[in-house]
């Protein structure tokens, strides 16, 4: 295994990494279950593997769930 990547504040119901993206160095995952800003806020998370950070866009109540993601390159 080269890498596992986690929530900060994940839950069982959070269902990390429903949806997944790739591209080079780069994961988006989405944790379509994630209520931490209101009902079927869902959350993304984007992953930086060469420098093994991680950004958390700011969630929000008016995206929706996060079924699906993408990285446009």
């Amino acid at each position: 295994m080269l890498h596992k990547f986690t929530a900060p504040d994940s839950s069982a119901s959070d269902r990390f990494g429903w949806s997944v993206a790739l591209s080079d160095n780069t994961a988006l995952i989405g944790s379509v279950g994630d209520n931490d800003k209101g009902t079927n806020s869902g959350s993304a998370y984007l992953f930086t593997t060469n420098t093994n950070t991680k950004s958390t866009p700011e969630p929000s109540s008016l995206l929706g769930i996060v079924a699906t993601v993408a990285i446009a390159t």
